[in-house]
């Protein structure tokens, strides 16, 4: 796939890419699961990133056999998550700065497995919303990253054709979105290993370097 020109649109996953609140969900989970005598690791926790909380939830009680709603397991992790997440502004170093470059060249957007509430409490102490004119998450959807409704009801509601857009995405489910949805996926290497990203077609250690890219094409 070839970069897009003109690009029209930039869309970006949150957690993980823009934020730095995979740890906060993290600890979140574990907190919350040792509580009930389930006791993980931030290794095991790895497999879980770019998915819905939903999915951890069912995958814990699943294995575990409980008996109790996956609701009662995700309100008690939203519940921790949004008092920690609130503490300190979590966004990459040097990111703010470039979207509000990038801003000034083109309309972004954020598409985010994570529901409203969370990215609303994310905004919270680090409002990168301010500088989207979209932001699309599970709350909006049917579908779910890896499926590509997200993005292609970003680049809808951008007003832009899903093949002029570039995406930014840290996880093997997003950057399959992108790609499926025919956008042009530069994907990051900060949360997952290359050899789990291969649905990208360009990769970057961390997000600045993603973000720097980004800067360079629409200059």
């Amino acid at each position: 796939m070839k970069i897009p020109y003109p690009i029209s649109a930039i869309i970006f996953d949150l957690d993980g890419t823009l934020v730095q609140t995979e740890s906060v969900h993290c600890e979140a989970w574990l907190r919350v699961l040792a509580k009930r005598g389930f006791h993980y690791d931030e290794h095991w926790f790895e497999q879980w990133i770019g998915t819905a909380d939903r999915f951890l939830a069912q995958g814990v009680i699943d294995e575990h056999q409980l008996s109790i709603p996956r609701r009662t397991l995700q309100q008690e992790k939203e519940a921790l998550f949004y008092e920690l997440v609130v503490k300190k502004n979590q966004a990459f170093p040097g990111v703010e700065a470039i979207l509000e470059a990038l801003a000034r060249h083109l309309p972004l957007a954020i598409a985010t497995n994570s529901s409203r509430q969370d990215t609303e409490y994310v905004f919270r102490s680090t409002p990168v919303d301010r500088f989207m004119k979209k932001v699309v998450t599970s709350s909006d959807v049917k579908q779910l990253k890896p499926h590509p409704e997200m993005y292609l009801l970003a680049a809808k509601q951008l007003g832009v054709a899903p093949e002029s857009c570039l995406v930014l995405e840290d996880s093997p489910a997003g950057s399959e979105a992108g790609t499926a949805a025919g956008m042009y996926v530069l994907g990051l290497c900060s949360s997952q290993p290359k050899e789990k990203m291969t649905a990208a077609q360009e990769w970057f250690e961390t997000p600045l370097e993603g973000m720097q890219r980004i800067l360079e094409l629409v200059k």
